[in-house]
């Protein structure tokens, strides 16, 4: 120092002798001769705990030292005053997901703790939440693009940080092609942007997805396997399935920085093929009651195929017989309807046996194979030879109690006739009374008339089950057609048309003109009478005819078989 000292100034020469005198003056005494370690190893105990106290210092905070050593060193450099406390980033990464959150932690240790720190992102300054002592946290949301970012409190700022990017991969457009199966007459469709689907059963789909950001796309039906789609390009990929019943589907889009970074939740709402319906109204012949009329219609939600009249011949024990399909034409499209004519006769059925019949539709399902549905059975049994001959001789007491009972009501009637006819002969002109016994009389004659029919139709049905279960002689034939003309002509329309004359007359009160008819009423009503006695006559007469025939035809069935 003494030397620098003396190289600024221009006359030093005295300086220099000075400096060297007082070098040769030391120069002789060594440091342990200067100072004696043995006499100073009492004080020792006094240096020990500022020594202990400074290699504390050394480790818990050096700068302290080195700081001060530095400028020690360098005195002519300036320095700034140091601050009261640090900021330390907390945040372990700096990577944050496209459109997600990002929470910022911050830390600060020095002599201070600052009541307030800020975080300028993007150049704007916002004010952080204080979550400790010394500790302070803010969320930047919705983070779309890379931002730079410093704390500051007061005049202590940190340094800039860099916030990154991680691009999250998304679906920018997708179309979804739906092939309907063919049975159903759909029209193929593509739609755009949508993913819950109601489709039928069978239905082939395929999705196409335009994305951005990814590498990668699977797909997921009801929580099993993924599945990978197949990349058609860059950011397009593809895949496709048929569909045989309702599930939830999840698309998972992945990228290589986030793998798997999002998924979305569908549904797919697989509508089954219904099964087709019919409905059926059946009219009886008046006449034959073994004449069947059907009329109905079918439906199906997509088509029916066909729709069949099905017969089906049990025996006495119940056991099918014989199966008859017949086919109903003309019936297509999702409606339609049918008619269907069908005489019991045409079963051929023998004594005891049975016939259930019923239609039954189909439709068109091409997926699962074609579905029926029936109507409901419908069955006609045949008497055994022991009930039709129980039915026989029921309807032809039937017969006998109501033929009977017409012509006692016909001579009753007569009667009647007979008394109103004197007693309007009695009287100017007929009044309000004798109307009303007039109408009385008129719907006796009514009830005869219904009696008869009753008969009619016990005969009918006798003649019919007879046909069915023997074979009678030309001669019991011809009696039995006998028999129903006679019935035709006692229910002719001029009894009829003449009841309805009178009944004209009386309201008019015309007694002149009554009378008259009242005269051919009592004159038909007589023969009427005396048909029915006929009648009643000839079918006595035909049934112990048909009685003895059959008991002619069973000898000699037993002689037959002894033979």
């Amino acid at each position: 120092q003494l030397r620098d000292q003396a190289s600024a100034q221009n006359d030093n020469s005295l300086l220099l002798a000075g400096v060297e005198q007082k070098s040769d003056e030391i120069r002789l005494i060594s440091f342990p001769k200067a100072i004696d370690l043995n006499k100073n190893r009492k004080y020792l105990k006094y240096a020990l705990p500022p020594f202990l106290f400074l290699l504390i210092l050394l480790f818990a905070d050096p700068s302290l030292i080195a700081d001060s050593t530095t400028r020690l060193v360098n005195p002519n450099k300036e320095y700034e005053k140091p601050m009261p406390f640090n900021f330390y980033l907390l945040n372990k990464s700096l990577d944050v997901v496209q459109f997600e959150d990002y929470s910022l932690q911050v830390k600060t240790v020095g002599t201070a703790v600052p009541s307030d720190v800020y975080v300028v992102v993007d150049d704007f300054s916002y004010k952080m939440d204080k979550t400790g002592q010394g500790e302070f946290a803010f969320t930047i949301k919705n983070v779309q693009k890379g931002k730079q970012f410093k704390f500051v409190s007061g005049e202590v700022r940190s340094k800039s940080f860099d916030l990154d990017v991680l691009l999250k991969p998304s679906i920018a457009n997708f179309d979804v092609y739906l092939d309907y199966p063919a049975y159903t007459k759909q029209k193929d469709e593509k739609i755009s942007a949508v993913g819950d689907l109601f489709v039928p059963v069978g239905t082939s789909i395929r999705w196409d997805f335009d994305t951005k950001n990814s590498n990668q796309v699977f797909f997921s039906f009801n929580k099993e396997e993924l599945v990978k789609a197949n990349r058609k390009g860059e950011n397009y990929f593809s895949t496709s399935i048929k569909s045989y019943k309702s599930s939830v589907y999840e698309v998972f889009l992945g990228s290589e920085d986030l793998g798997i970074a999002d998924s979305l939740s569908y549904f797919i709402n697989v509508v089954k093929d219904k099964y087709p319906q019919i409905d059926l109204e059946i009219f009886v012949d008046s006449v034959n009651t073994k004449q069947k009329y059907f009329i109905g219609e079918g439906t199906d939600d997509y088509g029916i195929k066909r729709i069949e009249f099905v017969s089906q011949v049990l025996d006495q024990k119940g056991v099918q017989k014989s199966l008859n399909r017949e086919l109903i034409g003309g019936v297509s499209g999702r409606s339609a309807g049918y008619s269907f004519n069908w005489n019991i006769s045409d079963a051929k059925l023998l004594p005891g046996e049975q016939v259930v019949y019923y239609f039954e539709i189909w439709d068109n399902d091409a997926i699962n194979g074609s579905k029926s549905t029936r109507t409901r059975n419908m069955i006609y049994k045949m008497p055994s030879v022991d009930e039709f001959k129980k039915q026989e001789d029921e309807k032809e007491e039937l017969i006998k109690d109501k033929l009977e009972e017409a012509i006692k009501d016909s001579k009753r009637i007569q009667k009647k006739a007979k008394d109103l006819k004197e007693k309007l002969l009695q009287k100017k002109e007929a009044d309000w009374q004798d109307k009303k016994e007039l109408e009385k009389l008129l719907e006796e004659q009514k009830k005869i008339e219904e009696k008869i029919n009753e008969a009619k139709d016990a005969f009918e049905e006798n003649r019919e089950n007879q046909e069915e279960f023997s074979e009678p002689s030309e001669e019991i034939e011809e009696k039995q057609e006998k028999l129903e003309e006679m019935f035709e002509e006692l229910l002719d329309e001029e009894m009829q048309k003449l009841m309805d004359d009178i009944q004209e007359l009386m309201e008019k009160l015309e007694k002149d003109e009554a009378l008259e008819k009242l005269e051919d009423f009592e004159n038909s009503d007589e023969d009427m009478e005396k048909e029915m006695e006929r009648m009643l006559e000839l079918f006595k007469q035909l049934e112990l005819e048909y009685e003895m025939e059959q008991a002619v035809d069973k000898l000699e069935e037993l002689a037959e078989k002894e033979e």
